[in-house]
C-alpha cells in the first residue's frame, strides 16, 4: 500500500518465521488484537505464530502429519501395514526382500521431512529465547527418529529419489515406493493409515 519498501502483508511458511522474529523484521501483532483469535486456531498452528516476545502472523493452515500406504503393494507381498517405527523398519525390510524394487519410501536429505518426522517422533531439537537459537538433537523424540532413520539407510530400503520429483510421483504410481508420511496429497491407490 505504501508503494515502496517491503510489504505490509506477507505469507511466510512457520518454518521460516523464526528467521524473522529473530531479525526483528516482522511486527509484533498482539497490540493490534491478535491475540483474540488464538482460539479460533488449534494449538499447532497458533504455537508455531507466536514466541516470548509476541505474535508475529497469523495461521493460514495447517499441515498435519499422515501416513499413507499402498494397500495393493503390501498385501502383494503379505506384510503387515506398520503402525509403530519399529514395525515400519521390518517392513521395509520385507518388502524390499520380496521384491529388490520396492522400497518402502524416499529419501534424499529433505530437511522439512526429517523436521516433521522428528516432531511426529516427540523431538524438540530447536529453542529460541531473544536472538538466541539452540540446537540439540539429544533429545529422546529425536534420537528415536535417526536410529530408525539411520537402519533404513544402512540397509539401503530408502529410495535414493527426492520428493516431487518425476521419479517420485512414478515410484508411487507404479507401486515401488510403498508409503508416504505427508499431509498435502494423497496418490488415488494409497489408503490413509496411523503410525
Amino acid at each position: 500500500a505504501a508503494g515502496s519498501g517491503t510489504p505490509d502483508v506477507a505469507q511466510v511458511e512457520y518454518y521460516a518465521l523464526g528467521q524473522f522474529t529473530t531479525a526483528k523484521t516482522v511486527e509484533d501483532l498482539s497490540p493490534y488484537g491478535a491475540v483474540t483469535y488464538a482460539k479460533s486456531f488449534t494449538p499447532g498452528p497458533w504455537n508455531a505464530v507466536q514466541g516470548e516476545d509476541g505474535i508475529h502472523a497469523l495461521p493460514m493452515d495447517s499441515g498435519p502429519m499422515a501416513f499413507f500406504y499402498n494397500k495393493k503393494v503390501f498385501d502383494k507381498h503379505g506384510i503387515k501395514v506398520p503402525t509403530t517405527w519399529d514395525e515400519y523398519v521390518e517392513a521395509a525390510r520385507a518388502l524390499h526382500k520380496a521384491d529388490p524394487k520396492v522400497f518402502i519410501t524416499n529419501d534424499t536429505g529433505d530437511a522439512g521431512a526429517t523436521t516433521s518426522l522428528i516432531w511426529q517422533a516427540g523431538g524438540r531439537p530447536y529453542h529460541s529465547r531473544g536472538t538466541s537459537i539452540d540446537v540439540d538433537f539429544g533429545d529422546e523424540g529425536t534420537q528415536k527418529y535417526t536410529a530408525t532413520w539411520q537402519k533404513l539407510l544402512d540397509d539401503k530400503l530408502v529410495a535414493p529419489i527426492s520428493s516431487w520429483s518425476d521419479a517420485w510421483y512414478k515410484g508411487l504410481a507404479d507401486g515401488t515406493i510403498a508409503t508416504l508420511s505427508i499431509g498435502a496429497w494423497m496418490p488415488a491407490n494409497f489408503t490413509s493409515g496411523v503410525a
